[in-house]
């Protein structure tokens, strides 16, 4: 199990340079292994534990929640992923943070206390820069789902999400780029900001072109240039 998890922190984004082995080793002093089911949820807002997370297993979908309570899922997180981070430098209670994450499938992911965390930052205050680049990028994909929603058609929209999810999680088969995570309408429909019904009837009309096919759960993109010409 040791050797597994080290191996695991090995895939994490941050570690690079002459001290890598040593911010490895240390961090994997501090982290600990816990599971959860699908649909099960990670993390909430008013949770006070202050943990940061590291995503070693499984795919999990990080929701922004309005004050309505009304949930838009923001991104889809894969292993290697590090999320909680804000959360847990930020002295104000998480009751303000208004994200959620939840598991779309069983996960598997490492924890950290919080004051291990920040003692770890500390000591390796590369590895801070590197978070902030990563809390960076998370924004402005966030930023550029808030555009899609007031800008695009749901049809462009859902075009659109095909495009990036074939960037990020596409593999090449002989039946298309196969998108590599399960993925029901629910969730896509939560991903474009628009109900299962609306986002069901898009994916029909995908199908009838051609453009895209569905498997066992897997999506497989089938024109990606003909998606691209839509969003």
């Amino acid at each position: 199990m040791e050797k597994e998890k080290i191996w695991y922190l090995k895939r994490l984004k941050l570690f690079g340079g002459p001290r890598a082995e040593e911010q490895i080793r240390e961090l994997d002093k501090i982290a600990h292994h816990k599971q959860y089911l699908k649909n099960q949820t990670v993390f909430l807002p008013g949770d006070r534990r202050r943990l940061v997370y590291l995503l070693k297993k499984g795919h999990i979908k990080l929701c922004r929640i309005s004050p309505q309570g009304k949930s838009l899922t923001v991104a889809l997180l894969e292993p290697g992923e590090i999320f909680g981070e804000i959360e847990a430098l930020d002295n104000r209670p998480t009751a303000s943070v208004a994200e959620s994450l939840n598991a779309l499938e069983p996960v598997t992911v490492c924890e950290i206390q919080h004051k291990d965390y920040v003692r770890y930052l500390h000591q390796f205050p590369e590895i801070a820069i590197k978070v902030l680049m990563l809390v960076g990028a998370r924004a402005r994909q966030m930023e550029a789902r808030m555009e899609d929603l007031a800008f695009r058609s749901v049809s462009s929209r859902l075009a659109n999400l095909f495009i990036e999810l074939s960037e990020k999680y596409g593999e090449e088969s002989p039946h298309g780029i196969r998108i590599r995570m399960r993925l029901t309408h629910q969730n896509l429909a939560d991903l474009v900001g628009a109900n299962r019904e609306t986002v069901t009837a898009f994916l029909s009309e995908f199908r009838r072109e051609e453009l895209i096919t569905q498997n066992k759960g897997y999506f497989f993109i089938l024109e990606k240039d003909k998606l691209n010409m839509i969003r």
